[in-house]
């Protein structure tokens, strides 16, 4: 019998309100796109980037990172079968759209962000079938009535 690496990629966030900070950490899953009143980017990985995916080594370490959470605005995670999709010429949407698109479609909400950006992957794709997972997550950071996150 053939043995067979398995493992995951995985994201964790953590919205810290009396810190007033979200802390992170990726096992091996791509960056998430964030989203504040300067236009959207990918979330910085710094240091050792998005770290190793789960169940590849056992002591693998995972870096933890920050941002203020009055630098964000809507937190746009998703898998890799978003950004690989093809068009009918062979070439990926990649990360880089994604941001773009994040970026422009100025919506009121997750709901019509996430419908509009999956709209322009299927648009990139000429609607054809995704060959791997898709999945979008978003959330949206409002004001809490104190005037802080």
């Amino acid at each position: 019998k053939a043995e067979m690496t398995m493992f995951a990629t995985a994201f964790l966030a953590v919205v810290d309100l009396e810190r007033e900070e979200l802390r992170y950490a990726s096992a091996g899953h791509p960056a998430p796109i964030v989203r504040g009143e300067d236009g959207a980017s990918v979330l910085p990985m710094g240091g050792r980037g998005k770290g190793a995916a789960l169940g590849l080594f056992p002591d693998a370490n995972y870096e933890t990172h920050s941002m203020k959470l009055d630098q964000i605005q809507q937190l746009l995670l998703f898998t890799d079968g978003i950004i690989e999709v093809e068009n009918h010429e062979g070439e990926a949407f990649l990360q880089n759209r994604l941001v773009q698109a994040v970026s422009e479609e100025k919506c009121e909400g997750v709901d019509a962000l996430l419908d509009r950006v999956l709209g322009r992957v299927r648009s990139f794709a000429e609607n054809q079938r995704f060959d791997d997972d898709v999945c979008l997550l978003a959330t949206e950071l409002a004001d809490l009535p104190t005037g802080g996150r």
